[in-house]
């Protein structure tokens, strides 16, 4: 296994790169490179917040008694859907890197990495194309991590 490095900050590594540099992806990457820690990326952690925000504002409404029975029923539909749809986070981190020049650019879930797919190499999802502020600069934050991009 490659040895960690120092972080240029004098703290502990957080990130795949300042723990072992830049490295190219080859398929046997986690014989050599352990796959833990949190996910670097964070895509995960926003789409969550947003799922929560959207069932409580949904269970407030329920809760309030004012809906007809017709539209009670509805929501409560729309809040089984949200909670079958709702993003996941796998245990297992995958080796995100770029698809032209193999970089990787850090240790990502499952669910970051299905929802990565969607910027790259141009959103090519509503979501994405809509994304703004903060989560885009996360996305441009972490694609930027290839130094060939």
């Amino acid at each position: 296994m490659a040895a960690p490095r120092q972080s240029k900050t004098g703290g502990a590594p957080r990130t795949f790169i300042e723990r072992y540099g830049l490295v190219q992806y080859t398929g046997r990457l986690g014989a050599r490179y352990p796959r833990e820690g949190p996910c670097e990326l964070g895509l995960c952690r926003i789409k969550q917040a947003r799922t929560e925000q959207w069932q409580a504002e949904i269970k407030q409404l329920l809760q309030t008694g004012t809906l007809s029975t017709r539209k009670a029923t509805a929501y409560e539909a729309i809040l089984a859907i949200i909670e079958a749809e709702r993003p996941r986070r796998s245990a297992m981190l995958v080796f995100d890197h770029c698809h032209r020049h193999g970089w990787v650019r850090g240790l990502i879930c499952g669910a970051c990495n299905i929802e990565l797919t969607l910027f790259e190499p141009e959103p090519r999802s509503e979501w994405a194309a809509n994304a703004t502020g903060s989560l885009l600069a996360l996305v441009t934050a972490h694609v930027a991590k290839c130094p060939d991009c």
